[in-house]
């Protein structure tokens, strides 16, 4: 099904955000890559005054290790993702990330967007409880320290501030009902008699549970519903339904369904879904007015270096990305 797709890459995702502005999924900038050798011994890229080191590279991968691993299992790293290995794949987000928050602390500087009084107290305290968190091993073999941990905090803080800035007066406005998420059944099948059966059993009285089962050869046969995870013609009919209510023979796409609604409005994730599609709009527009700044500035970055960044340099015990919703969200 369409949704399955949507879900496992909305899934994705969410796993690679922070503050909702490391989503971004555009190009680098419009002039692309310009590769130089004037690199530190450290540093991964260079963007406009913006250096940006390995063990920030190393600490990203130490998160989205775990985030993924808490969610798909240990083996996930076997596995692909859009013809490619998972490793590849989470690489790439981290190297999207770091060119991002770059990009938008060197914004940050030229319109004078600094950290509240609050905000500049937190960075410290973030950074020692983050580096409490690092195993011994691995702050040692990165030489890392409370000053690099303070500085990498504040890029990012900079970065969720320039972002809360620049959207903070965008009208975003969502009706409850097209936020409106619903839980329903499904009959699913491939032909037309074996949908017109399952119909006629249910015109006989038998259960849509069981019914289900049965023509779904034990697959799935509920879920939630968001709009624009399943085709038109499926969304309509399940969204025109009422707790209780069953559809006629719904034809999508060479398949057919019969839906039966379970709940028309589960509010408290309704009002989940409001906030998401809210900050969805948020970060669209704001890609809109970020991406042309981006294409004025070079990007340098350090291959080399960036291939020979371990992606299970850092043992933690909380993620970076933790750490920060706690102080900065």
């Amino acid at each position: 099904m369409k949704r399955r797709r949507k879900r496992l890459v909305r899934i994705i995702a969410a796993l690679a955000v922070l503050a909702l502005i490391f989503i971004y999924k555009g190009m680098f900038n419009g002039k692309g890559l310009y590769f130089t050798t004037g690199f530190g011994r450290h540093e991964i890229l260079q963007a406009g005054s913006q250096k940006v080191y390995d063990y920030e590279a190393s600490i990203l991968f130490a998160d989205v290790r775990k985030q993924y691993e808490s969610l798909f299992g240990s083996d996930v790293w076997s596995r692909e993702i859009d013809g490619q290995s998972f490793e590849t794949y989470a690489r790439q987000q981290v190297r999207t990330k770091l060119i991002r928050v770059a990009y938008m602390n060197e914004l940050a500087d030229k319109r004078g967007v600094v950290l509240n009084r609050e905000e500049s107290a937190n960075i410290s305290k973030a950074a020692k409880e983050y580096l409490a968190c690092v195993d011994d091993a691995s702050a040692k073999r990165l030489g890392l320290t409370q000053e690099q941990i303070e500085q990498m905090f504040t890029k990012f803080a900079i970065a969720s501030r320039l972002y809360n800035d620049m959207t903070a007066n965008l009208q975003t406005e969502v009706s409850a009902d097209y936020a409106r998420v619903i839980t329903i059944q499904y009959i699913s099948a491939d032909s037309e008699n074996l949908i017109n059966s399952a119909k006629t059993r249910l015109d006989g009285g038998e259960s849509f549970f069981y019914v289900a089962r049965d023509i779904n050869n034990g697959g799935d046969y509920e879920c939630e519903l968001r709009r624009g995870e399943m085709e038109k013609e499926f969304e309509e009919a399940a969204y025109n339904l009422a707790t209780g209510e069953t559809s006629q023979i719904v034809s999508c796409k060479g398949r057919y369904y019969i839906i039966r609604c379970v709940s028309d409005n589960e509010k408290t994730k309704t009002e989940a879904n409001k906030n998401d599609i809210i900050e969805a709009r948020k970060l669209e527009e704001f890609n809109k007015n970020f991406e042309e700044y981006e294409g004025s500035i070079y990007l340098h970055f350090n291959d080399k270096l960036w291939d020979k960044t371990d992606f299970n340099t850092v043992n933690e015990n909380t993620a970076f990305e933790d750490v920060f919703n706690k102080y900065f969200k």
